[in-house]
């Protein structure tokens, strides 16, 4: 008993370590799988930042290569460079050093966003630069990056996720040369006749031929309200001037975005640049990269203050220069290509390993538990074996001194005393009989051999087996059988101690009811033969009815009961029954006592409407 004890609690023990180390593992790989899910959907967010920083670097680059010359043009010609109309676009603008502003005509939107701008100072003058090639003044240099940003992207394996924003990360000033007369027509606005040389020496007030004077149509270049300045002997100027560009800047006028760079000539600096209205700039690059993508579905973008949209995933980006003042959320569902459900495959393999875990220990919790009852079954059983075998063996032995010792007067109390011995002997061969019949039973190495057994003379040998009983307890039996009953295929004997025992029970546990009667009848029943057995005792409680038939279960406990008996009456029965092939139940008969009923298969023909044998 102590060792089944130890063996339980040590299960017990086991099967808690293995889920609690069963959970831990669970937990730890659902939160590797969330941190994955978490990194798949970081990459993706990336991904679409990284695009969104391509197309405002393209807008850069396309703006830095923009001559510095085409913005004294016509504003029209300049958006009309950007092959679609676009609503995000306000309008170009250009601010001397001298605060005219073109064009003349500013639209009250441009105007406002150019007026938060403070007027261009010219920067400092820069080192002497290593030789560079002429360039032709109508172009500007290429963005180069330097050797350390593309040593930084070969060496970073990510490098290739900050494509979009690397490619304006190598920004640098831009030099170009120009002839003094478009220098001088590009820093005065008014009327300018410069006096050059001619080339036998005079001067003349006509630029060279082959000066570039694009879009410095005297007639537009003075606002109407600026008088002409009296004309001034000029020096005659150098061949060339130096220019230099500065790279694209920004600055925000909510709601506005401001481009501009610093074109510095000689040594007056002119800023010129475009507007762009934020909101519709968030709209057009959201609509470029997401499009009518699938993605878009799973996507949701809130720029600068907007709140975003709660997800499981969200991301926070700020663009690089020159457009720091972005900055975009994005608001990620779960998308079905960057998630692999991992964790939910982990939740199941968890379930699955509790399910098997508590019915495992469920199980041994059960076995373990019958066996403990078993035992303790059987250690009553070898108790009232003890008590059952001690009282026969006292009665016998008691009796047989006293005739030995010639105690027992006149011949018929000898007699007398000579049948209790025989019937305490035969209780003790029925007593041990039991006892090996159900141990047989339990091998299964009892293998009967079935015969058809006729009911009648059956059933009257069982109640001249019992009559003794009946005799010493004062009970009768009534007993019923139908006429013309086939025969039953079972063991003979085996059947005859069964039905036996049956009423062997009924008789003792009725034996303080007030009405001592057992029934016995056999009725037909299909293709079957249906025996029962009743008493008027006190019956027994529900929920033992399925526990009955188990070897050595007693309702009483042992140390309480009233009747006698070892436990394994009517196991020995439900044993016999089923070796026939047949079935025992055990019901509460109406008004009071208990029913056993013994179902046998018949050797005839099953009659006419009637069920056969349930299996």
């Amino acid at each position: 008993m102590t060792r089944l004890r130890s063996i339980l609690l040590g299960g017990t023990a086991v099967a808690g370590v293995v889920l609690g180390v069963t959970a831990w593992l669970v937990l730890q790989a659902i939160e590797g799988a969330a941190d994955r899910e978490a990194t798949q959907h970081g990459l993706l967010a990336e991904e679409l930042f990284d695009t969104l920083e391509g197309e405002l670097s393209d807008l850069v680059a396309r703006e830095e290569q923009r001559s510095f010359l085409a913005y004294r043009d016509d504003a029209s010609d300049l958006a009309s460079a950007w092959g679609e109309e676009r609503d995000d676009l306000v309008g170009y603008f250009q601010v001397g050093h001298d605060g005219i502003a073109l064009p003349l005509d500013m639209a009250e939107e441009l105007a406002s966003a150019v007026a938060q701008l403070s007027l261009p100072e010219a920067p400092p003058a820069p080192a002497p630069p290593p030789p560079k090639p002429v360039i032709a003044p109508s172009t500007t240099a290429k963005t180069i990056q330097s050797a350390k940003v593309q040593a930084q992207v070969k060496s970073n394996p990510l490098g290739s996720l900050k494509r979009g924003a690397v490619k304006r990360t190598g920004r640098v000033e831009q030099q170009a040369k120009i002839d003094a007369w478009s220098a001088a027509e590009f820093n005065n606005y008014a009327t300018i006749e410069p006096s050059l040389p001619s080339g036998d020496g005079t001067s003349s007030g006509a630029p060279p031929e082959d000066v570039q004077t694009r879009g410095l149509s005297r007639s537009t270049l003075r606002p109407p309200d600026v008088p002409a300045p009296r004309p001034v002997p000029r020096p005659v100027p150098p061949r060339e001037i130096d220019v230099r560009i500065s790279p694209m800047e920004s600055h925000d006028a909510n709601p506005h975005l401001v481009l501009y760079r610093n074109v510095t000539v000689d040594t007056l600096t002119t800023r010129q640049g475009l507007v762009l209205r934020t909101p519709e700039l968030a709209q057009h690059l959201e609509s470029t990269v997401l499009g009518s993508s699938a993605l878009r579905q799973h996507v949701t973008l809130a720029w600068n203050s907007a709140p975003p949209r709660d997800a499981p995933h969200i991301f926070t980006h700020r663009f690089a220069p020159p457009f720091e003042s972005l900055a975009v959320r994005a608001s990620l569902d779960r998308i079905p290509e960057a998630s692999n459900n991992e964790d939910q495959l982990l939740v199941g393999l968890a379930l699955l390993v509790l399910v098997v875990v508590v019915t495992g220990g469920a199980g041994l919790f059960r076995a373990v538990r019958a066996e403990v009852e078993l035992a303790q079954r059987r250690s009553d059983f070898a108790s009232a074996v003890t008590h059952e075998l001690k009282t026969p063996l006292t009665t016998i032995r008691m009796y047989a001194e006293m005739l030995r010792d010639g105690m027992v007067p006149g011949p018929g109390r000898q007699q007398e005393y000579h049948a209790t011995i025989v019937g305490e002997s035969e209780r003790l061969t029925r007593l041990v009989g039991n006892v090996l019949t159900l141990s047989r039973l339990e091998r299964g190495s009892d293998t009967p051999v079935l015969q058809p057994v006729q009911v009648a003379p059956l059933v009257h040998e069982v109640a001249e087996l019992v009559r003794p009983v009946l005799a010493r307890t004062g009970a009768t039996l009534d007993v019923q059988l139908e006429p013309d009953l086939p025969a039953v295929l079972a063991d003979r004997d085996g059947l005859i101690h069964a039905l036996a025992n049956l009423v062997d029970n009924a008789v003792k546990f009725a034996a303080k009811a007030s009405d001592q009667r057992v029934h016995l009848t056999a009725r037909g029943d299909g293709g079957s033969v249906l025996f029962s057995v009743r008493d008027h005792g006190p019956g027994v409680p529900p929920q033992q009815l399925k526990r009955i038939f188990e070897p050595f279960y007693r309702g009483e406990r042992e140390i309480t009961r009233t009747t006698q008996g070892t436990g394994i009456g009517l196991a020995l029965v439900k044993g016999t029954v089923t070796q026939a092939k047949g079935r025992v139940t055990a019901q509460l008969a109406e008004g009071g006592g208990l029913e056993v009923s013994v179902l046998l298969n018949a050797t005839g023909q099953a009659r006419a409407g009637s069920r056969p044998l349930p299996s």
